[in-house]
């Protein structure tokens, strides 16, 4: 059962974690570094509140297991493991993350600047 829960909550928290340190704010730096972006723009402080909540629950999970039950918490931590080994390739700039991040960020490309041009830079990097 432990297992299973770690394996849940780590496929939303951790996984969306590494997604956002790995992928989305080096994208986002590079794409501000190429003028791509308007100026400002609340896209790194979007990925810090990412950041700051996914790794509450997942913080809040891991307390709440661990004082609820050894058994249950053992196996919380190698369903962790599982889901981070599973999901490392999920981590850099695959097609999934690149079309979101696209789809999500697109109202921020400064003037002028369309989906292709974006996309191609991200496949640059």
């Amino acid at each position: 059962m432990g297992a299973l829960i770690g394996m849940a909550i780590t496929s939303f928290t951790v996984i969306q974690i590494g997604i956002v340190l790995f992928f989305g704010i080096p994208t986002t730096s590079k794409l501000n570094k190429a003028r791509l972006l308007k100026e400002p723009n609340p896209i790194q402080k979007g990925n810090l509140i990412s950041l700051v909540i996914w790794s509450g629950i997942y913080i809040g999970a891991f307390l709440l297991l661990q004082y609820w039950s050894t058994n249950v918490f053992s196996g919380f931590l190698v369903g962790t493991v599982i889901i981070i080994l599973l999901g490392l390739r999920q981590f850099g700039a695959n097609s999934n993350n690149v079309s979101d991040y696209v789809a999500s960020n697109e109202r921020f490309f400064a003037e002028g600047v369309d989906r292709e041009r974006v996309i191609s830079e991200i496949a640059r990097m």
